[in-house]
């Protein structure tokens, strides 16, 4: 021991005495190493490295290690890392099917469209479509087409769908259909057997363009706000619509 710390005492810096390198089982530097001082070297009890969220580095300390991830490709199967290599393209030329990233270091491939196909992955986009009737004899896409309840094209009655209006196929975007004004108006109003020659048509009118538009009670058709003050208030499917 030196003979400085015999008369005056150790001169600590945490749990090391930085004159005689004494030790003392307190105030050790966890914070660099959570599982092992690195002054002194004593062990932490049952503390462990934390390696859960990141295989090379430890979330508590800080602490890294070489050659611990467990990769299948660009990604870790343990902590979900990625990494920029490795990368599946196979289902999509432009996004690696592992990770999700779209732009890559290095990486140039882009979609060799057929049609609405991609002949190397195979992806489908919404437009180059090989129309057979309805159907796209590619990608086997169904649109159906024509003003009215009824496909001009098959004959067919269009299927349901959400925020288009099942008569003229318009978009109808941030529609509410929930209750408020539109049931008010179908309480106010018989509004169930209107024809064209019916005075109540120029009302009926006003209050499409302030709702919305309208929705069948029973199967969920829309109809925009322009298609609601001109078609028949009775469904295909024979319910009736209201004002949303």
């Amino acid at each position: 021991m030196n003979w400085k710390c015999l008369a005056i005492g150790c001169k600590w810096d945490g749990c090391i005495c930085v004159r005689c390198g004494r030790s003392r089982d307190y105030d050790h530097d966890w914070n660099r190493n959570c599982e092992k001082c690195p002054k002194c070297g004593m062990s932490h009890g049952n503390v462990t490295h934390d390696w859960l969220q990141d295989c090379a580095k430890c979330a508590r300390c800080g602490v890294t290690r070489e050659k611990s991830h467990q990769w299948n490709g660009c990604r870790c199967n343990f902590c979900f890392t990625t990494r920029d290599e490795g990368h599946d393209f196979s289902k999509d030329c432009e996004r690696c099917a592992r990770c999700g990233k779209k732009e890559i270091v290095g990486h140039f491939t882009l979609h060799i469209w057929n049609g609405c196909k991609c002949s190397k992955c195979e992806s489908i986009r919404d437009e180059g479509h090989n129309w057979d009737g309805c159907t796209c004899r590619v990608c086997g896409k169904t649109k159906h087409r024509g003003s009215g309840f009824i496909c001009s094209v098959c004959g067919k009655m269009k299927p349901v769908e959400a925020n288009k209006c099942c008569h003229c196929d318009g978009h109808i975007g941030g529609l509410d259909t929930s209750a408020g004004i539109g049931a008010l108006f179908n309480e106010a109003a018989n509004i169930r057997a209107v024809d064209e020659s019916d005075p109540r048509r120029r009302l009926l009118s006003m209050m499409a363009k302030v709702s919305g538009g309208k929705k069948c009670r029973s199967c969920g058709r829309l109809l925009c706000s322009s298609c609601a003050a001109k078609v028949p208030n009775e469904c295909p499917c024979g319910d009736f619509f209201e004002f949303i």
